[in-house]
């Protein structure tokens, strides 16, 4: 005997089916949504003297001529951690800003001897590999208002330091995450070129 299904079956199981298909909009909606937050056009920086490249945002503006100072290139993000520095009124706050510099290393030694070094503290090193790369990434260097820290050792033994301004290990700044996050996508896109 064939069974008959009721109308109220029907509408049941149409029911369902419109539940279905708007979960699957609403989930396809959302990683839509998602892979575009975060998206930024990059910019490419090429070191041909230590031979790497890394991209960067493009809204991001050097702030100075990296020839005058021991950095390879200084962006500013504008993006504001609303920290307050100097008298001036109003108040100016700092902006996140990265920092490229190189760190000469001709006796070969590890990146924590060096900062001992330069420093006179021991400084915690952690190993992250980022895309392949592995980093060591610090964030006690000491800071006025906290730096967060990774360094790639180069072939012939030297480091790349990057480097982002403000940042805080206990409390995060205004918009410190989006910063750091932004702040990872530039290490991600680091490459040797040699």
């Amino acid at each position: 005997m064939k069974k008959q299904i009721t109308s109220q079956q029907m509408q049941h199981s149409m029911k369902t089916i419109i539940g279905l298909f708007l979960v699957v909009c609403i989930i396809g909606s959302l990683g839509i949504f998602l892979s575009m937050k975060g998206t930024y056009p990059m910019k490419t920086y090429t070191n041909h003297i230590y031979g790497f490249q890394v991209s960067y945002p493009k809204t991001w503006t050097q702030d100075h001529n990296p020839d005058e100072s021991s950095f390879l290139l200084v962006l500013q993000s504008g993006l504001d951690s609303d920290i307050i520095y100097g008298a001036a009124a109003p108040p100016k706050t700092f902006l996140y800003s990265f920092y490229l510099s190189h760190i000469p290393n001709p006796d070969h030694k590890t990146i924590d001897s060096l900062l001992l070094d330069q420093y006179g503290v021991t400084v915690n090193i952690r190993k992250q590999f980022i895309k392949n790369n592995e980093f060591l990434k610090s964030t006690d260097v000491p800071s006025m208002n906290g730096e967060l820290h990774y360094y790639f050792q180069l072939p012939e033994g030297s480091y790349v330091d990057f480097t982002l301004f403000p940042f805080s290990q206990v409390s995060y700044y205004k918009n410190q995450q989006e910063a750091e996050e932004l702040f990872i996508k530039i290490l991600s896109s680091f490459r040797l070129i040699k």
